[in-house]
């Protein structure tokens, strides 16, 4: 029921391109949502919003990082947010971030 009602008013909220009360109603989608793929696809419209929508980066970011909290090995986030990283010139973060990478990489041929 929820659900249903979020989706009109994000449709509305699209329509008038109010994209901080969108933002707003995708952020509470993903609380509510159990599906790890549905939640993952939803960070990822929420971070579209935060860096083309209201042009703010550290928003953008924030929700990347939330992909690779719920999904450690999701190029697609990680790429993004280097991507990010690199155009802030955010040199620490870029770095922690590779490194992440590296142990997420490492983890996986250790499992194997």
């Amino acid at each position: 029921e929820y659900e249903e009602a979020a989706g009109r008013y994000e449709f509305l909220y699209t329509q008038a391109e109010d994209w901080p009360n969108c933002v707003a109603i995708l952020d509470r989608k993903v609380e509510i949502t159990t599906d790890p793929y549905d939640r993952v696809s939803i960070l990822f419209r929420i971070a579209e919003m935060w860096e083309q929508k209201l042009n703010d980066a550290a928003g953008g970011q924030a929700a990347f990082r939330r992909v690779l909290q719920a999904q450690p090995e999701n190029v697609d986030a990680f790429e993004a947010l280097q991507r990010l990283y690199e155009q802030g010139m955010q040199w620490e973060d870029l770095v922690n971030l590779l490194l992440a990478r590296i142990e997420q990489t490492e983890d996986v041929f250790e499992r194997q």
